[in-house]
Parts: structure tokens; sequence; C-alpha cells
């Protein structure tokens, strides 16, 4: 949801085509997420994390681009809070899908009990 409000308000200031690569990137993200809790499997679950995971690399790509085509007077730390904010799901998200992988490959982890 804060990708999509950041978007509304960079508007006039990033030019349209990243603007929507990143608001498609972070709304593909909360996807894969709201996915994975609804799986039935521990590997669907792993599977859809590490899509949000690799959606939240992507959207700190399209924030830092965002951000480097920005002519606005955005110096109020914006960016830097939405930066910081991402790394910090990216960071989550990445024991969340560590931690998965490693259940996924102990013995009788594979089953299809729910996460």
């Amino acid at each position: 949801m804060a990708v999509a409000r950041l978007g509304k308000e960079l508007e006039e200031a990033a030019p349209r085509p990243i603007l929507d690569m990143f608001v498609t990137t972070g709304a593909r993200q909360g996807a894969s997420v709201h996915e994975a809790f609804a799986t039935t499997s521990r590997r669907h679950f792993a599977q859809s994390i590490g899509a949000a995971r690799r959606d939240c690399q992507e959207l700190l790509y399209w924030l830092r681009l965002l951000e480097a085509c920005d002519n606005s007077a955005h110096d109020d730390g914006l960016y830097e809070m939405f930066l910081k904010e991402a790394q910090a799901v990216l960071e989550l998200l990445t024991g969340v899908y560590r931690t998965a992988r490693q259940e996924l490959q102990a013995p009788g982890g594979g089953g299809d009990a729910g996460p």
C-alpha cells in the first residue's frame, strides 16, 4: 500500500515508465506475500516467499532509479525512508525464505502440511 501512495506522490516528479514499473513491482510483491499465506504446502509457501523476495530486490532497483530521476525538491528524506523500509522487508523475506528452504530440505520436510 505504501508503494501505491509513494507512486501517487511522485506522479509529477518521476518518469512515467519507471514509476509504473515501481508500482507494478510493489503490487506483485504484495500479491506474492498474500499468496504465500494462502498456500497449502510448504513448497508453495517457499516459492511464493522467494518470488516476493525477488520482487523486493527489484523494487529497490526501481526506487533507486526513481530517486536518481526525480527533479523535484524531495529533500525531506522521502527516498531514504522508503529505501530503509524496503531493505528491512527484504531482510525479513530473506530470513523467512531461508527458514522455509531449510525446512524443506530437512528429512520429511517436503510434505503437504501448510506453512
